[in-house]
């Protein structure tokens, strides 16, 4: 009897231990599953991090790019558009100091044609064109010396009697006189003088 219940005993035990031994293997092995699980989890989060932070980092290096490169669009745009207008303005002054150039010439020509004929008003006339040429280039020793010339002219005792002061177009000479820099203020003044003279011949 005895024997018997330490058999029965002893069964009860092992089968415990067995029931025991079950359990930790299945709680073993669920957390093992619970570890693998979190464990895929975070790699997935991980590479969905990693996929989201390349596309944002590729966009704005994209972004960055193409900022720059109409940046240096513009500026070059900007550059081109100040060196055309730079040539045209260029371009548009050279052509108008050549026009300017030839009329002076033609225009001195016909004057010093006009001295040589005895026709002083029209040597003065064609002389006060000529100047505002002069004016126009800005040659600050050419306007000097073609108002010392008219001056010259205007004072001259020889050509003063011969001047016909009815043919002179005051108003055209007033408006050339008046473009004389004031660098030259004493000579303007002087001219203005002499113009006067002759403007009184006509009044009498």
């Amino acid at each position: 009897m005895i024997l018997t219940n330490v058999i029965s005993t002893t069964i009860e035990k092992a089968e415990v231990i067995e029931l025991y031994k079950t359990l930790l293997e299945n709680q073993s092995s669920n957390f093992s599953t619970l570890i693998n699980f979190f464990l895929a989890i975070s790699g997935i989060l991980i590479t969905i991090s990693l996929a989201y932070n390349y596309i944002i980092a590729k966009n704005q290096i994209k972004n960055e790019v193409k900022k720059e490169v109409e940046n240096i669009e513009e500026n070059i745009k900007v550059k081109y558009d100040i060196y055309l207008k730079e040539e045209i303005e260029r371009i548009e002054k050279s052509f108008k100091n050549k026009l300017l150039n030839n009329e002076t010439t033609a225009l001195s020509s016909v004057a010093m044609h006009c001295m040589k004929n005895s026709d002083y008003s029209g040597c003065i006339t064609f002389s006060f064109y000529a100047l505002e040429r002069f004016i126009d280039l800005g040659t600050d020793i050419v306007i000097r010396q073609s108002v010392d010339s008219i001056y010259n002219i205007l004072t001259n005792p020889a050509f003063v009697p011969e001047i016909d002061a009815d043919k002179l177009d005051y108003n055209e000479i007033v408006r050339v006189v008046n473009k004389i820099p004031d660098l030259l203020t004493i000579e303007k003044e002087n001219i203005t003088k002499e113009l006067n003279l002759f403007k009184s011949r006509v009044m009498i």
